[in-house]
């Protein structure tokens, strides 16, 4: 008897539906990925989004403080955090949004991952009241999947390689960086209100461990369930003894009255 434990994968997929509108679209509007579009309608929905600002957006280019960059930081620095939370409808998938980063543009995605770095970048000239933007640098616990977000709002205290964080931002454009060791690396490139600390001591404990234990007791007790039937189909107690009270009953009484009888224990000594 095989038993076979194996996780599901459901797949869910996700359709656009356009609408004829009045007047100004709304610029937080979530864009899903659909079919693909032509350039000539991929052009009129980037224009329909924040005021424009995704026009002319490169991507694998370096860092650069361009109009449209500065008009997507000052239009997310309206918008209050609960809001941003709202539209954000998924998690950006980093493989995805490198492969097809037109498909992704102008979406408001979430993001939890470590913060592998932050710094704050001086503006070519304020921005409202803010002389500078900040720039984190996100990734998984082993260093995989980066992703960069530009923000207005100052960070809360954050210890690098330790913290996680949690962001809504607008994915912008992918951008090609020389890091710290050296080499260029291309990572989606998002612009955000801001970044909160996530606090993990609340968060439901769950680890490749747990998962792990989980498995080898569900394993352990099927072991044990098949054990005991294997067990009962070859050695059946109940059946040995039915057995052995018919053949006692069998006898004809002579035959039981022939039977040596156990002797009686001694009597105890007064």
């Amino acid at each position: 008897m095989l038993l076979l434990l194996a996780p599901a994968l459901i797949l869910v997929g996700a359709t656009a539906v356009q609408e004829e509108r009045q007047g100004e679209p709304d610029p937080l509007e979530t864009v899903l990925l659909g079919e693909v579009q032509d350039p000539a309608a991929q052009q009129r929905r980037l224009e329909s989004l924040y005021e424009g600002a995704l026009i002319g957006a490169a991507d694998a280019q370096d860092f650069a403080e361009t109009p449209g960059y500065r008009r997507l930081l000052d239009i997310l620095s309206s918008y209050s955090e609960e809001e941003l939370r709202t539209r954000a409808e998924r998690r950006l998938d980093v493989a995805l949004a490198l492969a097809d980063p037109d498909g992704w543009r102008g979406e408001i995605v979430r993001v939890r991952a470590l913060i592998a770095g932050q710094r704050a970048v001086r503006l070519a000239r304020p921005l409202g009241e803010h002389v500078d933007s900040f720039r984190a640098f996100l990734t998984e616990a082993d260093g995989s999947e980066g992703v960069v977000v530009d923000f207005l709002e100052p960070p809360p205290p954050l210890a690098i390689q330790e913290d996680v964080v949690e962001v809504e931002a607008v994915f912008f454009r992918t951008v090609r960086y020389e890091n710290k060791k050296g080499s260029f690396v291309e990572a989606p490139y998002l612009i955000a209100r801001g970044l909160r600390r996530l606090d993990t001591e609340a968060l439901p404990r769950s680890t490749a461990f747990d998962d792990m234990a989980k498995i080898l007791i569900a394993l352990a007790v099927a072991f044990l369930v098949i054990r005991i039937v294997f067990t009962m189909r070859k050695n059946p107690v109940g059946k040995r003894r039915s057995d052995a009270a018919d053949a006692f009953g069998s006898r004809t009484p002579r035959e039981r009255a022939r039977a040596p009888l156990q002797p009686s224990p001694p009597a105890p000594k007064p």
